[in-house]
């Protein structure tokens, strides 16, 4: 369990900063994407996209171009 643990947070903190910061706020901290937006002075729009990106990312599906 503890290996697991290491590697997601080193999946984590492999994502550009755009998407690790979105992910952060939004999944580890639990804020709304409202309060994340805020956090991080970005669209609510903005966030949810690179919250999304991010997790896809994370789960290896980031085969789009524009995920860079």
């Amino acid at each position: 369990m503890r290996a697991e643990i290491d590697e997601l947070a080193a999946r984590v903190a492999s994502l550009p900063l755009r998407y690790r910061e979105a992910v952060v706020l939004r999944h580890v901290h639990e804020l709304s994407y409202a309060e994340a937006a805020e956090a991080l002075g970005q669209p609510v729009g903005t966030v949810k996209a690179n919250v999304h990106r991010g997790l896809k990312m994370l789960r290896g599906e980031n085969h789009d171009n524009g995920d860079a």
